[in-house]
């Protein structure tokens, strides 16, 4: 008997985020029911991002376990599960906007994205279903 994966439906948030200042690489917020994953991208499409607007409206797709597991291995990639979050914070910059965390094991995580990119609503509505208080 051959069983198959669970699968697990995910929200693109943005495709225009880094992990800081000094990051130029643009890479994309997943949101799942289990965490965040954002994706690393590269410079070429870095630079076909930046000339884009935000995203119309938030995309969805279904992966597998198995599918997830391995992007949240490949290298450049952060897989941050809900149970590894202690706290969060997200602030509006002036042309930005960011999430911080603050993981479980006192590293701290910080995504910084475009201010009319729509992420804020779906992160803070999944932080407080993982019982995380901003």
């Amino acid at each position: 008997m051959m069983l198959t994966a669970q699968r697990i439906q995910g929200k693109l948030l943005t495709q225009r985020c880094t992990t800081g200042w000094l990051d130029w690489i643009h890479g994309q917020i997943w949101l799942f029911p289990e965490g965040l994953l954002w994706a690393r991208g590269n410079l070429q499409i870095t630079i076909a991002q930046s000339a884009r607007g935000p995203l119309p409206d938030q995309l969805t797709a279904t992966t597998d376990e198995r599918e997830l597991a391995q992007l949240a291995r490949e290298k450049g990639n952060l897989w941050i599960p809900s149970t590894a979050i202690r706290s969060a914070s997200i602030r509006r910059g002036l042309t930005t906007e960011r999430l911080l965390l603050t993981l479980v094991d006192g590293s701290r995580i910080k995504l910084l994205w475009p201010g009319n990119e729509r992420v804020r609503k779906p992160l803070e509505e999944a932080l407080a279903s993982w019982g995380i208080t901003i």
